[in-house]
């Protein structure tokens, strides 16, 4: 009776120390929750990352493709107008057009 009892007491100390090491220690339930966290950022990061190069993607496409999406951006980016066409520029205007050459 007196070795069960002291194998039961020395089981449960085992256990004691072994959860206390978890909770405690360098490689236990705060190294696991910090990288749980980093996980879930690192996840967020590379859905972000695929969205953009999915948009990128789609961008070269249009512009490889689509003979009126690339004059909308030279237009837009760099200010080009047709010779048909008159640029105004306001002074007070707070959006800044670069000047661009005529088509």
């Amino acid at each position: 009776m007196l070795v069960k009892r002291t194998l039961l007491a020395l089981s449960v100390l085992l256990n004691l120390t072994l959860v206390a090491y978890l909770l405690m220690s360098d490689n236990g339930l705060r190294n696991y929750q910090t990288l749980k966290a980093d996980t879930y950022a690192f996840t967020q990061q590379q859905d972000m990352l695929d969205e953009k190069a999915y948009m990128l993607s789609h961008e070269i496409r249009l512009l490889q493709n689509d003979s009126d999406y690339v004059e909308k951006i030279i237009r837009a980016r760099l200010g080009f107008v047709k010779s048909s066409e008159i640029l105004y520029i306001f002074p007070d205007s707070k959006i800044k057009i670069p000047v661009g050459v005529h088509e």
